[in-house]
């Protein structure tokens, strides 16, 4: 049982370390986090799912808020990966909050399928949860990721790959409003798009789209913070489908044959299970004409407000519970 003396020299030093996430430990008390506001997107559409005896997985969960908030709504079993280790701002966060999860701090993108695939390997003769339940995810959280890693196409396979026929990708991300379908580099010769070091590609939201469909993946939903013409902050909701989503326009580019290593990339035998049937309430959306309910993200980018500029949405409380 881990305990929190919160009088505790151990408790002060956590509570004045680096932290991402702003978080209530205690009644008043408070780490320092960013507060950036792109946590509020990722949160809006958690609100609109219901999570309740989903299997989740979250991709970067820094100290585990959307694993908090995720159990906390009757999710059956959350797994958080990240590359960094925060174990010990974990294990405080656990025990104030009261819910459990699975943390895998150390785990690279790269190395984060081989590292599911042996937790269901040993899963298989550890669990009581049938087959269905080992490999492969009803949910999948991958929010303020995207434009961090050089390859930001493998990690949106590696998303779909992890999701179970019919599962749920949120997705959020910085990116842009040009009309345009490309990927800027941070560096744009005369200025930077986001200041720091840690930030590379941001995509178009028409490139973002176009790739989104290509992967098999649907999009239903979506939200976004105050606009700007080099880096938006977008969330979308996606749901994993059997194949590619072309207009008319791009048919000849969606044959996935034609591409040497995209089953590679798109590891659609991995998740393993019976169909996912996620209950999700969407809010307003414009959709592409030619494809049915799936959803246009520049047109909605455009043309809806965004989302409350709210601390409330951005903090962790203690009696959070969306």
């Amino acid at each position: 049982m881990y305990l929190v003396d919160f009088s505790s020299p151990e408790f002060k030093r956590l509570l004045e370390g680096w932290w991402y996430y702003t978080i209530e430990l205690k009644p008043g008390v408070f780490t320092r986090g960013y507060e950036f506001a792109n946590i509020a997107c990722t949160r809006e559409l958690i609100r609109r799912v219901n999570p309740t005896g989903m299997d989740i997985c979250d991709i970067g969960t820094m100290e585990g808020v959307i694993p908090i908030l995720l159990k906390r709504r009757a999710a059956r079993t959350v797994v958080a990966i990240d590359a960094a280790d925060s174990s010990e701002k974990v294990r405080l966060v656990q025990h104030c909050y009261g819910e459990q999860f699975e943390y895998y701090p150390r785990t690279s993108l790269a190395h984060a399928k081989d590292r599911l695939t042996d937790r269901a390997r040993l899963s298989r003769y550890t669990s009581s949860m049938g087959p269905e339940h080992i490999q492969g995810f009803d949910i999948v959280v991958l929010s303020g990721v995207l434009y961090h890693v050089f390859s930001p196409l493998h990690v949106i396979g590696l998303a779909r790959t992890l999701l179970k026929p019919g599962g749920l990708l949120i997705l959020e991300t910085a990116a842009s409003c040009q009309d345009r379908y490309s990927m800027n580099w941070v560096f744009q010769g005369n200025k930077y798009i986001y200041g720091s070091g840690t930030n590379t590609w941001f995509m178009t939201l028409k490139f973002l789209d176009h790739i989104l469909r290509y992967m098999k993946l649907k999009p239903i939903d979506c939200v976004h913070g105050p606009l700007s013409e080099d880096a938006t902050r977008v969330a979308v909701a996606a749901v994993a489908v059997p194949a590619p989503l072309a207009l008319r326009s791009e048919a000849e580019w969606f044959l996935p044959q034609n591409m040497f290593d995209y089953n590679e990339v798109i590891d659609v035998g991995w998740a393993e299970g019976y169909p996912a049937e996620i209950r999700y309430a969407a809010g307003q959306n414009f959709f592409h004409a030619e494809l049915d309910g799936c959803v246009d993200l520049h047109r909605t980018v455009i043309k809806t407000k965004a989302i409350p500029d709210d601390r409330g949405r951005i903090i962790l409380r203690l009696e959070d519970r969306e």
